[in-house]
C-alpha cells in the first residue's frame, strides 16, 4: 500500500474535488481495475478487469480542533489494517479540514493500479479537471502491457546472465549482531525508520555528473555501489534499483498512468575499474544497455543469475526520483503540495535521491529488525562524504583515493580507538628476575609434584647451565639455543641459561617427529641444544648434531663452578624463536625481541595484578608462546610457576591465583573446584559467551587476543556475565587498525582485516625476508610497519573491536595455528596425490585427495604424521576423483562431501571383544559422547572425533579403572585396538629399576613399583610413618548398608586398596605384593563421645595396620 499525503491551500469545493477524481479515474483506466484470482476451471485463473465506472471510498472529516500529526497517523494505521480487496475498489481518499483555506488529502491505493512516477501525472490530471481544463492524451497501459509481452526471453537471459558473470554471492548489507538478508512484508514489519541527509555542497551535482560524462542518476548509482562494496568488503556490490518501465518504443508512454516501474539488478565492479572516469562511465553504459531488458521480472533474473535461490540478489535498493514534472498551478484556483509519502518496499534498506532546485536530498527507509537509526545514518554520512569527494576529484584519479569517512572518523579509528600510548618502564625479563633473586632468594620460583626451587636455587641451576653453553662457544647476541622440553622446570632452565649467555631459545617440543625436530635445529643454525638425557636419545645419532654442543640437564640442578660474566641485555637483541604452521609446507620462525618482550610484560602487569604471592601454572605447550607469558609474567613479578604436567593439570591448578588457558581446555574445568584462581585469561581461540557465563561470577575473566608475531598479545578485554565476547582495546603501546583490501580504514562495524603494530612487533621471520616483506607491510599514511594478521574483525560502537575469524587458509586447531595450505603440501609430497585439500568438519581436520590412492590411506597418514605434529594430522582421508568447483575455478570447500565417520568398522557384538578391549571401548564412548557401537577398534581416537582434551579425560578414566595408558599413547595416533594391547601388556622392559608400564592386575601377584621398594629400603624405626590417615566429615545420614556398599565399590574399583604385601627374595626390593579376590572386615563402626575422642581412636587405628599381616586399607565409621 502506497499513502501519499498532500496539503491543499486555497478555497476548496469538496464535492467538486470529488467530481473531479471520477473525471480522472475515467482517463486512467488504472483507477478502475478490478483483479479477480484463482478462477475455477477458466483458461486464465488469474485476470484484470477494467470497468466502465466505479465508486470511490471518501472519508471527509473536521480536524481543525484535532492534533493534526496525531489524527493522521491514526488514520493512516487505520488505512492499513483495512487493507484492500482485490476485487474492490483499489483506491481510497481522506479529506480533512484543517482551517480556513487548508486542507489535508491522504492517498491510500495498491501497489498493483499505480506507481510513484504515477503520482504526478494522475494529481495533475485532477487538478486540470478541477479547473475544467483541456487533458493531454495519455499513452494506454494495454499498449505498453502488448509490447513486454512479444519481447522473446532468450536474449534477456543472455544479457543477465552475463551481467551476473563471475558473481558467487550477493554483495548484502549487515550491520553486526542483525542477519543480513531477512525480509518481511510490509504487513508484518513492525516499524519503518527513516533518517533524511541534504548534501550540504556548493557543487551542482547535474552538472558534476555532466562534466563525467554522464547523468545524475549513473553518478549517484556508482556512489551507491562504492559506499555499499566498502561495507560488505566483496569487489564487486549489488543492490536494487527502480526503474520506471517507460522506455518502451509506445506511443506517450512517459504519460502511462499505472504500475509500470520494475525493480532490477545493479552491479558496480568498483575492483575493474581504477579510475573515477572508468567507473563512472561504466556504470552509465550498464544503466543504458538494461533499458532494453526493464521488464524482466526480478524472479527471472534470479534465476538467470545462477546464484542461489535460497538468499536475495540484494538488500538495498536504489530509486533517484526524476519523476516527470507538474505544470505550474498559478491559474488553478488551489494549490496541491505533498507533504509525505509512504511507499514502503520488502527490502530491508530504501534509499531515495530526490534533486531539486540545484539541491540534492538523500532518505533512507530501512525495516527496524535489520538496522538501526545509527548504522543508516552512518551510511548516508558516507555515501554524502563520497559525493563531496567526487566534487573535487579527476577523471584519472584512482577510484580507491574517494574518501569515504570524515577527518574526525578518521581520527578516531586511527589514533583515538587505534592505540595506547604509555610511558612504561621495562627492563629485560632477565633483569626483572635478577632483581627478585636479590630482594627474596628464598621464595620459591618453581614447584612441580616433585621439588621446588627458590629464586636463588633457580639462578644457581641456570648459571651452571650458561657456562656450559658458554664453554661450548655457543652464547652471544642473536645466536639461538634450542631448549627441548614439555612443560617442566628443564623448561624454565633451558630459557634462562641460553639468556645469561645472551642468547635467545627457541623450544622444541620432544615429541615433535624427527624430521621437524631438525628442520629447526638447521633453519635456527642452532649454536647448542639443551634438554634431559632421554629427550635428546633420539637427535644424538643424527648427522647436524655431530657439531652441535649438547648440554644435558640433570635431574638434580647442579651450581656454576665459577662466576659468569656480566651480560647486558639490548632491546634489540633476540629474545626467543617461535615457529608456526607455514603455507609453504615448511613452519617459520618468529623473532622476538628483549624490547618487545619487555613492553609486553609491562603492559601485562597493567592489565592485571600479578605480585609475589601469585602461583601460576604452566598449562599450554610449551612451544605456544602465551607458555613465555605463563612463565615470565609470574618470575618478573616474583610468584610462583607451578608445573603443570601434560595430562595432569589439577594439583597445579588447585595451587593457582592465575592461569592462562585455550578457552575449549578451560571447558573441562568447573570454576567451584578450584576456589585459589581468582583470575582466568583465555588466549588462542574464539570464547564462546557461554564460557564467560560460566566463569564470570567466579573469577576476573580476561579476552587476550594477538598473533605470535606482535609478542603474544595486543589487545585485552575484561568480560562479565553477558557482554558481547569482543578482543576490547589495545594492551600498552599495541596498535590495531582494520583497514581494508586497499590500506583504508573501515568505518564503525564494517568488516575488514586487522592490523596490527607497536613495540611488541617481531622482527620478522627468520630467513624469510620475502614473506617477512609480505607480512608486515609499511602503512603509508604513518610510515609505520605493521602486521597483516589474516583475521577479520570489526570496531563495536564503543571503540572495542569484535574478531570475526580467519580470512585466509589459517585456522586454530586445539589453541595452536595451523596453515591447512602446510598439511595440504604434505599430502601432495605423495607422487600418487596431485592435489590436496584440507578443511575442518566440525572439532577435527579432514583431508581429501585427487585422485584417490590405492590401498589403505593410513599409510599416507603416516607419511603426514612423519612430518607434522598430532594436531595437524587429519582424523580422516577422502579420495576424490575432482574437486567441486567455485565459478571462478578454484576448489569449492563448502561442497566437498562430508566425511562420515560413522563408516569406520565399528563392533556389533561388545561381548566379542576382549575384556580390556571393551572396557577401552565403552570409556570412549563416554568421553566423546557417541553411542559405544560406533567405536571402531580400528580407528584412531581423533578419527572418532577426539582431540587433545578428551583424550587427557580419556586416560583419566582408564587409570581410574586400572588401565595403565598414558596421553601420549593416543597422541602417537594408534588405533584403539593398539591402545587396548599397550594397556593390557605386562612385560616390562627391564628387569631392574625399570618403571612398570603394565596395568596393575585386578588379582594375582605384582612386583613393587620403584616408589614402593624405595619405602621398603628404609630403615624406619617407626613403620606407622608409612601410614596415611585422611578423615572426612558427612552430616548426610546413611545406614549401614550404604556404607558397606560404598566401600565394596570403592575396593573393587581400586585393586590396590584389596593388597597384601609379601617378603619374597626373587623380586626386587626383596618384596611382592598380592591383590586378594576380595577381604572381608574392612569396615567398622564406632561410637565416640567427641572429637578428642575421634583422634584417641584414630591414632589407636593406624599403630594397629600392619603392612605384612595386612590389609593394607581400613575404613571407619
Amino acid at each position: 500500500m502506497v499513502q501519499s499525503s498532500y496539503s491543499i491551500r486555497g478555497p476548496l469545493d469538496v464535492p467538486r474535488f470529488q467530481k473531479a477524481w471520477d473525471s480522472t479515474a475515467q482517463h486512467h483506466a488504472t483507477f478502475r481495475t478490478r483483479f479477480l484470482l484463482g478462477l475455477p476451471d477458466a483458461l486464465h485463473p488469474n485476470l484484470q478487469l477494467v470497468v466502465k465506472s466505479t465508486a470511490t471510498c471518501w472519508a471527509i472529516e473536521d480536524w481543525s480542533t484535532h492534533d493534526v500529526e496525531r489524527a493522521e497517523a491514526n488514520f493512516l494505521s487505520q488505512e492499513r489494517e483495512a487493507g484492500f480487496s482485490p476485487e474492490r475498489p483499489l483506491i481510497r481518499f481522506g479529506l480533512f479540514h484543517l482551517g480556513e483555506g487548508h486542507h489535508r488529502l491522504i492517498v491510500s491505493l495498491h501497489h498493483a493500479i499505480a506507481d510513484g512516477w504515477s503520482n504526478g501525472l494522475y494529481t495533475q490530471t485532477w487538478l486540470r479537471c478541477y479547473a475544467n481544463l483541456e487533458l493531454q492524451p495519455a499513452g494506454q497501459l494495454q499498449d505498453l502491457v502488448t509490447y513486454v509481452q512479444s519481447q522473446g526471453p532468450r536474449e534477456a537471459e543472455q544479457f543477465w546472465h552475463k551481467q551476473f558473470a563471475g558473481v558467487e554471492t550477493p554483495s548484502l548489507l549487515a550491520e553486526p549482531h542483525h542477519t543480513p538478508g531477512t525480509s518481511v512484508s510490509p504487513a508484518e514489519a513492525k516499524y519503518y525508520g527513516a533518517v533524511m541527509r541534504t548534501v550540504d555542497s556548493n557543487v551542482d551535482f547535474a552538472r558534476l555528473a555532466q562534466s563525467f560524462g554522464v547523468t545524475l542518476s549513473s553518478l549517484l548509482r556508482a556512489t551507491v555501489g562504492l559506499v555499499l562494496h566498502r561495507h560488505s568488503g566483496s569487489s564487486d556490490s549489488i543492490f536494487g534499483v527502480v526503474v520506471s518501465g517507460r522506455n518502451a518504443p509506445v506511443p506517450q508512454v512517459e504519460s502511462i498512468v499505472g504500475a509500470c516501474i520494475n525493480t532490477l539488478p545493479c552491479r558496480v565492479r568498483v575492483d575493474h575499474n581504477p579510475t573515477v572516469g572508468d567507473l563512472l562511465r561504466t556504470v552509465h553504459e550498464d544503466s543504458i544497455a538494461a533499458y532494453r531488458y526493464e521488464h524482466c521480472s526480478l524472479t527471472d533474473i534470479h534465476r538467470w543469475s545462477g546464484l542461489s535461490p535460497e538468499q536475495p540478489l540484494f538488500n538495498v535498493l536504489f530509486i533517484y526520483e526524476n519523476y516527470p514534472e507538474t505544470v505550474p498551478q498559478d491559474d488553478l484556483p488551489i494549490a496541491l503540495e505533498l507533504v509525505d509519502c509512504r511507499d514502503p518496499t520488502d527490502v530491508p534498506l530504501t534509499l531515495m535521491a530526490v534533486y531539486s532546485d540545484a539541491q540534492l536530498h538523500l532518505k533512507a527507509s530501512y525495516q527496524s529488525h535489520a538496522f538501526s537509526e545509527s548504522f543508516i545514518g552512518g551510511f548516508l554520512d558516507h555515501a554524502v562524504n563520497v559525493l563531496h569527494s567526487l566534487g573535487t576529484h579527476q577523471p584519472d584519479q584512482s577510484v580507491h583515493a574517494l574518501e569515504m569517512l570524515s577527518p574526525r572518523d578518521l581520527s578516531l579509528l586511527t589514533d583515538t580507538w587505534a592505540r595506547n600510548p604509555q610511558p612504561l618502564t621495562s627492563p629485560p625479563a632477565l633483569d626483572e628476575f635478577w632483581r627478585h633473586v636479590h630482594e627474596q632468594p628464598n621464595r620459591i620460583a618453581l614447584r612441580d609434584q616433585e621439588r621446588t626451587l627458590t629464586y636463588a636455587e633457580l639462578d644457581r641451576a641456570t648459571s651452571y647451565l650458561a657456562q656450559q653453553i658458554q664453554q661450548a662457544g655457543a652464547g652471544g647476541p642473536d645466536r639461538v639455543v634450542a631448549v627441548l622440553a614439555d612443560n617442566s622446570p628443564e623448561l624454565i632452565m633451558g630459557q634462562l641459561a641460553a639468556w645469561k649467555t645472551n642468547a635467545a631459545f627457541v623450544v622444541i617440543a620432544p615429541d615433535y617427529p624427527i624430521e621437524r625436530k631438525l628442520f629447526i635445529i638447521r633453519d635456527t643454525a642452532c649454536a647448542a641444544v639443551v634438554g634431559r638425557q632421554e629427550w635428546l636419545r633420539d637427535l644424538e645419532t643424527q648427522p647436524p648434531l655431530a657439531y652441535i654442543p649438547i648440554v644435558t640437564v640433570e635431574r638434580r640442578p647442579l651450581e656454576a663452578t665459577v662466576d659468569l660474566p656480566p651480560v647486558s641485555v639490548q632491546p634489540n637483541h633476540l629474545a626467543y624463536v617461535i615457529y608456526t604452521s607455514g603455507s609453504t609446507g615448511q613452519p617459520k620462525g618468529v623473532m622476538i625481541s628483549h624490547g618487545a618482550l619487555a613492553n609486553y610484560l609491562a603492559g601485562f602487569h597493567e592489565v592485571t595484578t600479578v605480585t609475589p604471592t601469585s602461583v601460576v601454572p604452566t598449562i599450554l605447550a610449551p612451544t605456544f608462546d602465551v607458555s613465555v607469558s605463563e612463565i615470565w609474567t609470574t618470575l618478573t613479578s616474583g610468584g610462583t610457576v607451578a608445573i603443570a604436567r601434560p595430562g595432569d593439570y589439577r594439583p597445579a591448578l588447585t595451587l593457582a591465583t592465575r592461569a592462562s588457558f585455550t578457552p575449549s581446555l578451560l571447558a573441562l574445568f568447573e570454576p567451584a573446584d578450584y576456589p585459589n584462581l581468582t583470575s582466568v585469561l583465555v588466549i588462542g581461540e574464539a570464547c564462546p559467551q557461554s564460557l564467560v557465563d560460566k566463569w564470570a561470577p567466579y573469577a576476573e575473566f580476561i579476552n587476550l587476543y594477538g598473533p605470535t608475531e606482535v609478542t603474544i598479545a595486543t589487545h585485552h578485554a575484561k568480560l562479565k556475565v553477558g557482554d558481547l565476547v569482543a578482543i576490547g582495546r589495545p594492551m600498552p603501546n599495541a596498535v590495531g587498525l582494520i583497514l581494508d583490501d586497499h590500506l583504508r580504514p573501515v568505518p564503525v562495524g564494517v568488516t575488514g582485516h586487522l592490523y596490527l603494530g607497536g613495540k611488541g612487533l617481531a622482527r620478522g621471520y627468520l630467513n624469510r625476508p620475502d614473506l617477512t616483506e609480505q607480512k608486515f607491510p609499511t602503512w603509508s599514511t604513518t610510515n609505520e610497519r605493521l602486521y597483516q594478521s589474516g583475521d577479520l574483525a570489526r570496531w563495536l560502537p564503543d571503540g572495542q573491536i569484535e574478531c570475526l575469524g580467519r580470512i585466509d587458509n589459517q585456522v586454530k586447531v586445539r589453541g595452536f595455528r595451523v596453515e591447512l595450505g602446510e598439511i595440504e603440501t604434505a599430502l601432495e609430497a605423495h607422487p600418487a596425490v596431485t592435489q590436496a585439500c584440507v578443511v575442518i568438519q566440525d572439532t577435527h581436520l579432514v583431508g581429501y585427495i585427487c585422485p584417490p590412492v590405492e590401498g589403505d590411506s593410513r599409510r599416507l597418514l603416516d607419511v603426514v604424521r612423519a612430518c607434522l605434529p598430532h594436531y595437524m594430522v587429519p582424523s580422516a582421508l577422502v579420495g576424490l576423483q575432482e574437486f567441486p568447483r567455485t565459478q571462478a575455478g578454484k576448489i569449492d570447500r563448502t561442497a566437498l562431501p562430508r566425511h562420515d565417520f560413522s563408516l569406520l568398522t565399528t563392533p556389533r557384538d561388545l561381548a566379542t571383544l576382549a575384556p580390556v578391549e571393551r572396557q577401552l571401548v565403552q570409556i570412549v564412548a563416554g568421553c566423546l559422547r557417541c553411542d559405544v557401537t560406533t567405536v571402531a577398534l580400528d580407528a584412531t581416537f581423533y578419527q572418532l572425533g577426539g582431540n587433545s582434551l578428551s583424550a587427557i579425560q580419556a586416560v583419566s578414566h582408564c587409570q581410574s579403572q586400572g588401565l595403565r595408558v598414558l596421553v601420549a599413547d593416543f597422541n602417537r595416533s594408534n588405533t584403539l585396538r593398539h591402545i587396548a594391547r599397550l594397556a593390557q601388556s605386562t612385560a616390562a622392559p627391564n628387569a631392574g629399576d625399570a618403571v612398570i608400564d603394565e596395568a596393575l592386575p585386578a588379582t594375582g601377584p605384582a612386583r613393587l613399583t620403584p616408589a614402593q621398594r624405595e619405602f621398603f629400603g628404609l630403615s624406619l624405626t617407626n613403620p606407622q610413618w608409612l601410614v596415611l590417615p585422611a578423615m572426612y566429615e558427612t552430616r548426610d545420614r546413611f545406614t549401614p548398608d550404604q556404607w558397606q556398599a560404598a566401600v565394596d565399590q570403592v575396593v573393587r574399583c581400586h585393586p590396590l586398596l584389596r593388597a597384601r604385601f609379601l617378603e619374597d627374595p626373587t623380586m626386587p626390593g626383596g618384596m611382592t605384593y598380592k591383590v586378594e579376590d576380595e577381604l572381608t572386615d574392612q569396615l567398622t563402626y564406632h561410637r565416640v563421645a567427641d572429637r578428642e575422642a575421634v583422634t584417641g581412636r584414630l591414632r589407636s587405628i593406624v599403630e594397629g595396620l600392619d603392612y605384612l599381616l595386612g590389609p593394607i586399607s581400613e575404613f571407619h565409621v
